[in-house]
């Protein structure tokens, strides 16, 4: 298991205001899997600072680190909802792991059709679209959890580089609700895969509601718990 910084940065078009919202978040990020559903990986954050200013009552990293090790739900639950809180809005989560999903114990779960070559940077890449026929869905928007699909980008060894998600459904009043999110991977000096980008857009009928970045630095294995 692995912690890391995440700076988010929101810019929000709230339906019933023209303005836009921008908000920027710094928080512990790592990930953590839920007592029900031990297979599901879920991000988990500690909001450090929100537009500069620090939040109340943060824990410390080795807290943190201790939060994620636990089967405290209650309390990664309560991190979700602050998070929440701090962006305005339903923001979506569980986008950095979506290369957890495609384990040699899920790939069964996903149709990949080849749809031909790429560069990211110098590196040749082949492109591959997948759409998730079985299993439990896994990504969380709008608190409701829905099936994968998108395109995902590999190197020669099979390591994914790049994977895209775009999910189209009918949200409150009918409005056509589009999410399109593009999450890239760099190789830790152990060979480890992390996020190191994601950017997010929300479409309303068309329209951009939403547009979130966020920027994954500062990488370290969580330590093992001491025996008491």
């Amino acid at each position: 298991m692995r912690t890391g910084r995440l700076r988010f940065h929101l810019s929000d078009a709230p339906a019933k205001s023209p303005a836009t919202v921008t908000r920027e978040i710094v928080s512990w990020y790592g990930f953590s899997s839920f007592s029900e559903n031990a297979e599901s990986i879920h991000e988990i954050r500690e909001v450090l600072t929100v537009d500069g200013k620090p939040a109340e009552e943060a824990r410390s990293a080795e807290a943190f680190c201790g939060l994620l090790r636990g089967r405290r739900d209650f309390d990664k639950q309560a991190l979700a909802e602050k998070f929440q809180r701090s962006t305005l809005t339903d923001a979506p989560s569980d986008f950095g792991q979506l290369i957890m999903l495609f384990t040699r114990r899920s790939i069964d779960r996903y149709r990949f059709h080849l749809t031909g070559s790429a560069m990211i940077g110098a590196q040749p890449v082949s492109v591959f679209e997948y759409r998730q026929e079985t299993g439990s869905p896994g990504l969380h928007l709008d608190r409701a959890n829905l099936p994968l699909a998108g395109t995902i980008f590999l190197r020669d060894d099979g390591a994914p580089l790049r994977i895209t998600v775009v999910s189209s459904r009918r949200g409150k009043d009918k409005i056509e609700v589009r999410d399109e999110a593009e999450v890239e991977y760099e190789e830790a000096r152990n060979g480890v895969l992390l996020p190191v980008s994601l950017v997010h857009r929300r479409l309303n009928n068309g329209a951009v509601a939403s547009d979130d970045r966020a920027q994954y630095s500062d990488w370290k294995p969580i330590p093992e718990a001491q025996p008491k």
